[in-house]
């Protein structure tokens, strides 16, 4: 082992989990607060640290390639030098799913007491000059050999599913923001540019409004999906507040780019491309078990956000408990046996209700999945022929070397979604020049115009998208 991580390496805890299905998942961690104790000098040295303005700790997760990982990167900020940063992979969970509850149980609960002993000391302390020590409260022995005593940050990056799991969303609709309360109906922007205006304080989400939020839903004050805003548990890390969870920069360009050109090229499959009537018949099937299976997901997930079961299975087992008292009489005996049997037939109805939603659940997915193969099988029948004009866009896309990456889910990957931003001009001017000079033999004049005004949409929607990214760029 030493050979190959040094002889001042710190160690990982090595460990295993064995779940129910006798799943053996290997993982290893680093506690956080004890590594940059363990590794402070071979991170700085006493003359790196002159002027130095604050300490920075950015922690974060992510899922690919079978893994689930957690890293570190450690920024000295400085008044007047460059900033000095050290990055570290701190957890390793080799499972082929992201589910929360394992991350938790396996490494992400350790690592999250051990930033909490980070967080609560909130300072950066470093003792001595030829060997330094770190301490992250001001609780060294000696004050005169301080060298730096700073303050320290915590912030969280990742995608936006990461963010979901350990601030208390997990499973939410992904409509809702993680930084503010707005409604999505009221969603502009988190910069409102155009009125020199941010969003309202009082609308942005802190930890103690999450909590109290899950209390009320714990209390069933709240219970519809609009009025729970997207909030289902407690947060995981209740010590970092929302707004220092970096703004995921390249997964919104990924996303948003992508978006526009899937509308893109839905408006050129349904609008100029000549599709045959079975097309539109799988599509419109593929809409309308969209809608049905989206709906009723919410009902579910509102039902397993429900705390009515648990709540009745704790007074079943007060009444239990009652029951077995000493002196009660046989009038009193009936009316709590009574009672509980009242109980167990709420339990049952709720569990049966809750039965009966995922089984519909279930069978609205299939629908869905059935109805999307179909229209899949349809549309992958086509050749280049009866696209005429979205085979002219891809070859447009290909003349600027962008093409979808087969690995990125037939999507553009980060590199070539930047590339159609820094292009977007040229770009959309060829794909629109290409689009008004198809001729449609069912469209009418109203038709082009409509035509144009839609190209002309798009093309405003990626430009707004690449203002947007400029604006958060310069709040990051």
């Amino acid at each position: 082992m030493a050979a190959v991580l040094g002889d001042n390496a710190f160690r990982p805890t090595v460990d295993k989990l064995v779940l129910e299905d006798k799943t053996v998942i290997n993982f290893w961690y680093k506690l956080p607060d004890e590594l940059l104790v363990h590794q402070i000098n071979e991170i700085v040295t006493f003359g790196d640290l002159e002027g130095l303005k604050k300490v920075e700790i950015v922690t974060g997760g992510d899922h690919g390639g079978g893994r689930f990982r957690m890293g570190l990167k450690l920024l000295f900020r400085f008044t007047q030098k460059e900033s000095i940063s050290k990055m570290f992979e701190i957890a390793n969970v080799s499972h082929s799913s992201d589910d929360i509850d394992i991350i938790n149980k396996t490494v992400l609960n350790k690592i999250v007491k051990s930033f909490e002993k980070i967080s609560e000391g909130g300072r950066f302390i470093v003792v001595g000059k030829e060997a330094l020590e770190l301490f992250f409260s001001a609780t060294t022995r000696d004050a005169e050999s301080v060298v730096v005593d700073v303050p320290l940050h915590l912030h969280v990056h990742g995608d936006l599913k990461f963010f979901a799991q350990v601030l208390g969303r997990n499973g939410m609709s992904s409509s809702w923001c993680m930084w503010c309360k707005n409604h999505p109906s009221e969603w502009r922007s988190l910069y409102q540019e155009q009125h020199g205006m941010n969003v309202e304080v009082q609308n942005l989400w802190t930890i103690q409004e999450q909590l109290r939020y899950v209390e009320k839903i714990n209390r069933k004050e709240l219970k519809n999906p609009k009025d729970k805003k997207g909030i289902v548990s407690s947060p995981l890390i209740p010590f970092i507040q929302p707004q220092d969870y970096i703004f995921p920069l390249l997964h919104f360009e990924i996303g948003a780019v992508n978006n526009v050109l899937d509308s893109l090229r839905n408006f050129v499959e349904d609008q100029v491309e000549i599709i045959s009537d079975t097309e539109k018949v799988a599509r419109n099937r593929v809409i309308t078990a969209d809608v049905a299976y989206t709906r009723l997901k919410d009902s579910v997930q509102e039902a397993h956000a429900t705390v009515a079961i648990q709540q009745l299975r704790l007074q079943k087992a007060g009444l239990s408990q009652t029951l077995r008292q000493r002196g009660l009489t046989e009038e009193r005996i009936g009316s709590l046996v009574a009672e509980r049997r009242q109980i167990d037939e709420r339990i049952a109805a709720l569990q049966a209700q809750k039965e009966s939603l995922e089984k519909e659940l279930g069978q609205k997915r299939k629908s869905l999945s059935d109805a999307r193969k179909e229209l899949k099988k349809i549309q992958s029948d086509k050749t280049k022929i009866d696209l005429p004009t979205v085979a002219g866009i891809e070859n447009i896309f290909l003349n600027y070397s962008i093409s979808p990456a087969a690995y990125h889910g037939g999507k553009l990957n980060g590199v070539d979604c930047r590339e159609v931003m820094a292009k977007e001009a040229p770009l959309f001017n060829d794909i629109q020049q290409l689009l008004l000079l198809v001729r449609h033999p069912e469209w009418s004049s109203e038709d082009i115009a409509r035509s144009r005004m839609t190209i002309e949409n798009v093309i405003k929607v990626h430009k707004d998208i690449c203002t947007t990214l400029d604006i958060i760029s310069s709040k990051l």
